[in-house]
Protein backbone atom coordinates (compact mmCIF):
# COMPACT_ATOMS: atom_id res chain seq x y z
CA UNK A 1 0.00 0.00 0.00
CA UNK A 2 1.42 3.37 -0.96
CA UNK A 3 1.60 6.09 1.66
CA UNK A 4 -0.96 8.27 -0.16
CA UNK A 5 -3.35 5.32 -0.45
CA UNK A 6 -2.92 4.58 3.25
CA UNK A 7 -4.15 8.01 4.26
CA UNK A 8 -7.15 7.69 1.92
CA UNK A 9 -8.14 4.47 3.70
CA UNK A 10 -11.08 4.79 6.08
CA UNK A 11 -10.76 2.04 8.68
CA UNK A 12 -14.30 2.46 9.97
CA UNK A 13 -15.60 1.50 6.51
CA UNK A 14 -13.63 -1.76 6.49
CA UNK A 15 -14.58 -5.04 8.11
CA UNK A 16 -13.07 -6.33 11.33
CA UNK A 17 -11.11 -8.89 9.32
CA UNK A 18 -9.97 -6.23 6.88
CA UNK A 19 -8.52 -4.19 9.72
CA UNK A 20 -6.73 -7.27 11.10
CA UNK A 21 -5.26 -7.92 7.65
CA UNK A 22 -4.15 -4.31 7.13
CA UNK A 23 -2.58 -4.14 10.58
CA UNK A 24 -0.72 -7.42 10.04
CA UNK A 25 0.58 -6.30 6.65
CA UNK A 26 1.61 -2.93 8.09
CA UNK A 27 3.52 -4.79 10.80
CA UNK A 28 5.23 -6.67 7.93
CA UNK A 29 4.23 -10.07 9.30
CA UNK A 30 2.97 -13.13 7.52
CA UNK A 31 -0.18 -14.84 8.70
CA UNK A 32 2.02 -17.64 10.01
CA UNK A 33 4.21 -15.26 12.03
CA UNK A 34 1.29 -13.39 13.57
CA UNK A 35 -0.59 -16.60 14.36
CA UNK A 36 2.50 -18.13 15.96
CA UNK A 37 3.01 -15.07 18.18
CA UNK A 38 -0.62 -15.23 19.29
CA UNK A 39 -0.58 -19.00 19.78
CA UNK A 40 -3.23 -19.87 17.20
CA UNK A 41 -3.05 -21.75 13.92
CA UNK A 42 -2.57 -19.86 10.65
CA UNK A 43 -5.99 -21.16 9.55
CA UNK A 44 -7.67 -19.54 12.57
CA UNK A 45 -5.91 -16.25 11.84
CA UNK A 46 -6.91 -16.46 8.18
CA UNK A 47 -10.52 -17.09 9.21
CA UNK A 48 -10.41 -13.87 11.23
CA UNK A 49 -8.98 -11.88 8.31
CA UNK A 50 -11.65 -13.31 5.99
CA UNK A 51 -14.44 -12.52 8.47
CA UNK A 52 -15.35 -16.21 8.81
CA UNK A 53 -14.73 -16.04 12.57
CA UNK A 54 -13.72 -13.53 15.22
CA UNK A 55 -11.04 -13.80 17.90
CA UNK A 56 -12.06 -14.46 21.47
CA UNK A 57 -11.83 -11.45 23.78
CA UNK A 58 -8.86 -12.95 25.62
CA UNK A 59 -6.86 -12.79 22.35
CA UNK A 60 -7.37 -9.06 21.94
CA UNK A 61 -4.76 -7.61 24.34
CA UNK A 62 -1.93 -9.65 22.82
CA UNK A 63 -3.24 -9.16 19.27
CA UNK A 64 -3.24 -5.36 19.53
CA UNK A 65 0.26 -5.52 20.98
CA UNK A 66 1.51 -7.75 18.16
CA UNK A 67 -0.09 -5.52 15.53
CA UNK A 68 0.77 -2.17 17.13
CA UNK A 69 -2.79 -0.84 17.08
CA UNK A 70 -5.41 0.27 19.59
CA UNK A 71 -8.46 -1.75 20.56
CA UNK A 72 -10.90 0.96 19.34
CA UNK A 73 -9.19 0.91 15.94
CA UNK A 74 -9.39 -2.85 15.68
CA UNK A 75 -13.03 -3.02 16.76
CA UNK A 76 -14.46 0.12 15.13
CA UNK A 77 -11.76 1.67 12.95
CA UNK A 78 -11.28 4.64 15.27
CA UNK A 79 -8.24 5.62 17.27
CA UNK A 80 -4.64 4.59 16.72
CA UNK A 81 -4.21 2.28 13.79
CA UNK A 82 -1.14 0.91 12.11
CA UNK A 83 1.51 3.16 10.68
CA UNK A 84 1.94 2.94 6.94
CA UNK A 85 4.68 0.80 5.50
CA UNK A 86 7.10 3.01 3.59
CA UNK A 87 9.46 1.36 1.17
CA UNK A 88 13.01 2.52 0.56
CA UNK A 89 11.98 3.89 -2.84
CA UNK A 90 9.15 5.87 -1.17
CA UNK A 91 11.64 7.31 1.34
CA UNK A 92 14.05 8.27 -1.45
CA UNK A 93 11.25 9.93 -3.43
CA UNK A 94 10.17 11.89 -0.34
CA UNK A 95 13.78 12.95 0.30
CA UNK A 96 14.16 14.16 -3.31
CA UNK A 97 10.91 16.12 -3.07
CA UNK A 98 11.98 17.59 0.28
CA UNK A 99 15.31 18.66 -1.22
CA UNK A 100 13.56 20.33 -4.16
CA UNK A 101 11.11 22.09 -1.83
CA UNK A 102 13.97 23.27 0.38
CA UNK A 103 15.88 24.70 -2.58
CA UNK A 104 12.70 26.43 -3.78
CA UNK A 105 12.10 27.87 -0.29
CA UNK A 106 15.65 29.23 -0.07
CA UNK A 107 15.30 30.85 -3.50
CA UNK A 108 11.95 32.38 -2.50
CA UNK A 109 13.41 33.69 0.77
CA UNK A 110 16.36 35.20 -1.09
CA UNK A 111 13.94 36.90 -3.52
CA UNK A 112 11.90 38.29 -0.59
CA UNK A 113 15.08 39.68 0.99
CA UNK A 114 16.10 41.29 -2.32
CA UNK A 115 12.67 42.90 -2.75
CA UNK A 116 12.78 44.23 0.82
CA UNK A 117 16.21 45.77 0.16
CA UNK A 118 14.84 47.41 -2.98
CA UNK A 119 11.94 48.90 -1.03
CA UNK A 120 14.25 50.17 1.69
CA UNK A 121 16.45 51.87 -0.90
CA UNK A 122 13.54 53.76 -2.48
CA UNK A 123 12.88 57.24 -1.33
CA UNK A 124 9.11 57.18 -0.68
CA UNK A 125 8.85 60.77 0.58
Amino acid sequence: MLVDDFYQYHAQDDTFGGRISLARESAMQTIEEAADQLGVTPQIWMDWECDRAAPESYHMPLMIGILGISLPWLVAGQGSGPTPFVSASDVNAIRRELHTATVDAVRAQNRVQELLRQLQNLDLS
